[in-house]
């Protein structure tokens, strides 16, 4: 009777010191988070490289980027881009930030070396264009003017290099709860179609 006694009071104390050592390392619980910066940056990239190949007769208008974000009071208290949740009930809390851009100038990136997420966003960009300029269905009264798309993403896994992205559709996505926990982002992007010139209306 003693020994069971000893017993269950060192199990209550393992479990009373486990759940005291949680709350005084909130690290236990913390997100993974990316600097917005970053992603904006490699959005902006990715756009760019996108527009540069489609430009013959296409071009991108409007860009919204919707990211998943919450509030690290930890690192210089900012939002940061959440790429996945230790918990469930994390996902709940982000703060949904949403960037709007209009058309004003030639975009411009850097074209020398895209990265993996890069590369994939522009993709799957360049491979929406393709289908729309495809496409050979059309309404009887009316003409192709222009077309939008979204394209998601979000954290696949923390690499040696840093970050690794899956794009939907580009990318192999597995199931299971690390999945479920993860956060996604997405790019919607309004094209349309460039206004040539009729060489019969041309003022000499």
């Amino acid at each position: 009777m003693i020994m069971k006694k000893i017993t269950l009071l060192i199990i209550l104390l393992v479990t009373a010191f486990s759940i005291n050592a949680q709350k005084k390392n909130p690290s236990v619980s913390k997100p993974e988070t990316y600097d917005l910066k970053d992603i904006i940056t490699t959005i902006n990239n990715s756009i760019a490289k996108a527009e540069d190949i489609i430009k013959d007769d296409i071009t991108i208008q409007e860009a919204e980027i919707t990211l998943q974000t919450v509030f690290n009071k930890a690192e210089n208290a900012e939002l940061k881009l959440l790429l996945k949740a230790s918990k469930n009930w994390e996902l709940e809390k982000t703060s949904t930030l949403t960037f709007s851009y209009a058309k004003k100038d030639s975009l411009q990136g850097n074209f020398i070396e895209q990265t993996p997420i890069e590369k994939s966003l522009t993709d799957a960009i360049v491979n929406a264009t393709k289908q729309w300029r495809e496409s050979t269905d059309i309404i009887k009264g009316l003409v192709k003017d222009k077309f939008k798309i979204e394209v998601s993403f979000m954290a696949k896994e923390k690499t040696g290099g840093g970050i690794e992205f899956d794009v939907w559709n580009i990318g192999s996505f597995s199931a299971g709860r690390e999945v479920e926990r993860t956060a996604v982002h997405t790019i919607a992007l309004t094209f349309k179609e460039k206004k040539i010139p009729d060489p019969k209306v041309i003022k000499k």
